[in-house]
């Protein structure tokens, strides 16, 4: 019988990436590494608000409502006064059963 340990075989893929690298040297190595160079464009707000709400809507169906709130407070830093964040908030601190900050939040609900 053969350890897990023991067993471990490089693909055809992975044996000609590390042989390019190996082939670059140092100088390569570091011209892969250096994302400086690339051309990123700036996220929108829109994208940033939506990076909070898929982040809290993963805790909230992790049922983690204090990460959830740390999301959707750091969200606020970053747009403050956004109405849906705010009730997203309220709802959440009612999840972890703090009412009364709950109560403080503003709420925006017609």
């Amino acid at each position: 019988m053969i350890a897990a340990e023991s067993v471990f075989v490089m693909s055809d893929e992975d044996k000609n990436a590390e042989e390019y690298v190996e082939e670059m040297g140092e100088d390569g190595e570091e011209m892969m590494d250096d994302g400086d160079d690339m051309d990123e464009a700036e996220p929108t707000e829109q994208e940033e608000v939506q990076s909070f709400w898929d982040l809290a809507d993963a805790c909230v169906q992790a049922m983690d409502f204090e990460a959830a709130e740390k999301v959707f407070r750091e969200a606020l830093k970053f747009k403050a006064n956004d109405p849906d964040i705010m009730d997203a908030l309220a709802d959440v601190l009612v999840q972890k059963g703090d009412i009364d900050q709950a109560l403080k939040v503003p709420l925006h609900r017609s």
